[in-house]
């Protein structure tokens, strides 16, 4: 459950993204919208450390993964950036020019803090997912976790 409301977050996280970059990546920043599923699973899996630690240590895994998510974002905005036909462009130098770009709007641009406790607040929502599972999965019996009936 944790997994799958992870990438359902992503997306909506990316779709934000995507209206937000748009003004200066253009229309097609809206092709890296779909990469939010796959960069919410992997925040997570970088994440679980922070769910069973108090809630300071899930603050820092905030700050850390919004700093991930948002490079992450920029690397598939620099992918999508390649699919328009503009010629003589380095690839390696796009995909960096978009990753840099948003990481560089979310140091200097104040607006874009917001994005931090916005994060805390999914994190929050994750960890308890996270671990209501873990209490389900330690509460039950090992046969019947195994798909054994006694």
């Amino acid at each position: 459950m944790a997994i799958a409301i992870s990438a359902l977050s992503g997306l909506v996280w990316s779709i934000l993204g995507s209206f937000l970059t748009q003004n200066f990546a253009g229309s097609y920043s809206w092709f890296a919208a779909p990469s939010g599923i796959f960069i919410g699973i992997a925040v997570y899996y970088l994440s679980r450390w922070a769910y069973r630690k108090s809630v300071w240590y899930l603050a820092l895994a905030s700050i850390i993964s919004t700093f991930i998510a948002v490079a992450l974002f920029g690397l598939f905005l620099g992918a999508a950036d390649l699919t328009r036909d503009i010629p003589n462009r380095i690839p390696s130098a796009v995909i960096l020019q978009g990753m840099t770009a948003c990481l560089w709007g979310l140091l200097f641009i104040p607006i874009y803090w917001t994005l931090f406790p916005l994060a805390f607040g999914n994190h929050l929502l994750i960890r308890y997912l996270h671990r209501r599972n873990a209490e389900r999965a330690a509460g039950e019996q090992p046969a019947t976790r195994l798909g054994v009936d006694t």
